[in-house]
């Protein structure tokens, strides 16, 4: 079994509970995977806040995003920590 290089990281900013989850790739339909398998544990979030990566952006993420109707924020992009919860995780 190959170790996973990447993670996604999820944070839930009002109990701050936090999951990670290894990443087999870091692909828009790989992290929409992973998404889908988080929501399924924990239910749909209103809003979800990310950072600024491609994958993070694509037009995949903003179907998926509309399709499961919740909203997604980006972090500023040269400043980390107003996505702080997740940058200490």
């Amino acid at each position: 079994m190959q170790k996973a290089k990447s993670y996604l990281v999820i944070v839930d900013y009002f109990s701050r509970y936090i999951e990670v989850q290894p990443l087999s790739s870091t692909t828009s339909a790989s992290l929409i995977s992973s998404r889908k398998s988080i929501f399924s544990r924990h239910g749909i979030p209103d809003t979800l806040m990310s950072d600024n990566s491609p994958q993070f952006v694509s037009k995949e993420m903003s179907q998926f995003a509309k399709a499961y109707g919740f909203i997604q924020v980006t972090s500023s992009p040269h400043y980390p920590q107003s996505n702080g919860l997740v940058e200490r995780a």
